[in-house]
């Protein structure tokens, strides 16, 4: 009886009682197409990462075009396809339902980015978000859309942060580096002076994925050692990109993570 007589004042002095009440909220639902090639740990973080927003998520992993998922339009439709064969699956797994469909979606990966049904602004912003990953921005896309969806000012929410075609990465540091010299400076006291140096390839997609358990464990664990390690990501667009790295960090060891191109 309190609790209603709360939510009638409330509503006699104008104050939004649904969004008050995230349970009262209408029901935001996102659905991520992919194939197995995106691993399920992904679409669990994002699950996790939505639910924080009051967004449901649910992630499709298809094997091919026979595969049977659910049909009902979500209210956003994010298609996750890293690669040129994972976008042909995807679309022949869509067919021409999806061409019909007024389904907000936006896609991510396979060649240029791709929206539909969405106001510009809006499918740019989550494009962003999506594309540059991490936890900062996927919790920030979650926010935005639920935000949007209610029709609530999105102004205070950052925008995505861009993640640079080639970095370096460490877990204790607050942000990637873009450069060398700035990651050697910030790490010149962890390690001593004769430590050898490992450099450990990683893939861009580590980062926007938030697959970093592995790399963080052998980063530690190469500490440890009294080695001083550097994961670093690189622009496979440029065939000299690995010794304009390498050279200059004088690394000792190479233990190549990832599907490496222009190596």
């Amino acid at each position: 009886m309190r609790k209603l007589s709360l939510l009638v004042l409330l509503a006699l002095f104008g104050y939004d009682t649904a969004a008050a009440d995230p349970a009262r909220q209408d029901a935001v639902q996102v659905r991520v197409l992919t194939t197995e090639f995106v691993l399920q740990g992904k679409l669990d973080r994002l699950a996790a990462w939505a639910a924080e927003s009051n967004v449901t998520l649910d992630g499709v992993r298809i094997a091919s075009a026979t595969d049977r998922v659910a049909h009902d339009d979500p209210d956003l439709l994010i298609l996750d396809t890293p690669r040129p064969a994972d976008l042909t699956r995807v679309q022949q797994y869509l067919g021409d339902r999806f061409k019909a469909a007024d389904t907000p979606w936006i896609r991510v990966g396979g060649g240029p980015p791709a929206f539909g049904n969405l106001p510009a602004t809006v499918a740019k912003r989550l494009i962003g978000y999506y594309g540059n990953g991490g936890e900062r921005n996927l919790l920030h896309l979650f926010t935005y859309l639920r935000a949007w969806h209610d029709g609530i000012a999105t102004d205070a929410i950052p925008a995505p942060a861009e993640l640079a075609h080639a970095g370096i990465y460490h877990p204790a540091a607050p942000e990637p580096f873009e450069h060398l010299a700035d990651y050697l400076a910030w790490a010149v006291d962890r390690w001593a002076a004769d430590a050898p140096r490992v450099a450990f390839a990683i893939h861009r997609g580590a980062l926007v994925d938030g697959q970093l358990q592995l790399i963080d464990e052998l980063i530690d664990r190469s500490e440890a050692l009294g080695q001083a390690p550097m994961a670093f990501w690189m622009d496979d667009r440029d065939p000299q990109a690995l010794g304009k790295l390498l050279g200059p960090a004088r690394t000792d060891v190479l233990v190549n993570l990832q599907h490496m191109q222009n190596g």
